[in-house]
């Protein structure tokens, strides 16, 4: 600008002055740096809410960005983990986790196989800790109910982290709960059979490749006389309760076996879903030093129901079943989820299915601690 202009300009200014009076000259520009300051507001608010609108690319394409650039609701506080709860299991998202969780936290966390598949995939077993004491906690038995392995996981990866920077998980100091006991986790017991519901997408699928269910397979005392009615492998496509060929027959069932007579543990607790309940006590085995304890206790902390015990011998081929005739120590069966109609569950609501449910996610570490008391 030059010398000549600045002196029309300061002109304009005296006669404008002069014509409209100093006060009304205020408040006009008090008016004008309102409205430019308007004007900027909504120039960065149309910028940031462009980002959910259709996008023009290079190319000259349009693009809506995908909800898979963000898979995780605000409620999902489990985020930036190693274990992703959201998403369906697969069996190589499973071994990929225990390896990543068993190398972020070497001094927690140890790993080996129990045995192999029928498609001789390994069954990892997870222990996290170092003392004496032992408890087991099993999931992924019926390959339908993944998001309980997925819970076993994520409270593997969980503990392991707060036992690695001795902080406490919630109120719970997991150092001293630890004290003197091993935690191990069968995270993932029939591998094939989450194959079969993830890979092979057949949503139905409760067996293992041979169509057993695994859960019906374990030899004990009564096995003859559970009767499901079915004689032989179902096809994949209709899938039914079938036992196997003898008691003990299957490699999964044989791989949990071999692992309970080769340790000695305090107490087992597998996890299921649908009902919100714990199963206990058997006809069969009869009643249990703190069976009835153990139970109370997570009834207490969960909001889970008591079940009555079971009497129904077609109802006792089970891994706890087993346990309990077995060695006459507590095996608890808790199944997780709402009964909903239909498996496998929507697993983006693991947080409201299971996580975020009263006391869920503080289970394994308020229960050991409760059991050192008694």
């Amino acid at each position: 600008m030059t010398g000549i202009d600045s002196f029309i300009n300061l002109c304009i200014i005296y006669m404008i002055v002069n014509y409209i009076g100093e006060k009304m000259l205020k408040k006009l520009i008090s008016i004008f740096l309102i409205l430019t300051t308007f004007a900027s507001l909504l120039i960065i608010t149309g910028c940031r809410g462009n980002s959910g609108n259709p996008q023009t690319t290079a190319s000259g394409t349009t693009q809506t960005p995908s909800s898979a650039q963000n898979p995780y609701s605000p409620s999902q506080e489990l985020t930036g983990g190693i274990v992703n709860p959201y998403i369906p299991l697969t069996t190589s998202n499973a071994y990929k986790y225990i390896r990543e969780i068993a190398a972020a936290y070497p001094n927690a966390v140890s790993v080996k196989s129990i045995g192999s598949s029928v498609r001789s995939q390994d069954i990892p077993l997870v222990m996290l800790g170092f003392g004496e004491k032992k408890i087991l906690f099993v999931a992924g038995v019926h390959p339908t109910e993944y998001i309980a392995s997925n819970y076993a996981l994520v409270q593997i990866e969980t503990l392991a982290k707060f036992y690695t920077n001795k902080t406490n998980f919630g109120d719970y100091n997991v150092n001293a709960v630890l004290s003197g006991y091993t935690l191990y986790f069968v995270p993932m017991a029939n591998p094939d059979g989450l194959d079969i519901v993830t890979g092979d997408k057949v949503s139905d699928w409760r067996a293992n490749e041979n169509g057993v269910n695994i859960n019906k397979n374990f030899p004990h005392n009564i096995w003859n006389r559970i009767d499901t009615g079915v004689t032989s492998a179902p096809p994949r496509n209709n899938w039914k309760d079938y036992k196997g060929p003898s008691a003990g027959s299957e490699p999964e069932t044989q791989a949990l076996v071999k692992l309970t007579k080769e340790n000695h543990f305090e107490f087992v607790c597998t996890f299921h879903t649908q009902g919100e309940l714990v199963f206990w006590r058997d006809g069969n085995a009869g009643a249990l030093k703190n069976d009835s304890a153990l139970t109370d206790f997570i009834c207490a902390q969960t909001g889970y129901i008591k079940n009555t015990p079971i009497t129904s011998t077609n109802d006792m081929g089970g891994f706890e079943n087993y346990f309990r005739i077995t060695y006459k120590r507590p095996a608890l069966c808790v199944e997780m989820t709402p009964y909903i109609e239909g498996e496998p569950h929507n697993d983006a609501k693991f947080d409201s299915l299971i996580w975020n449910k009263k006391n869920v996610k503080y289970l394994i570490v308020s229960l050991v601690k409760y059991y050192k008391t008694l």
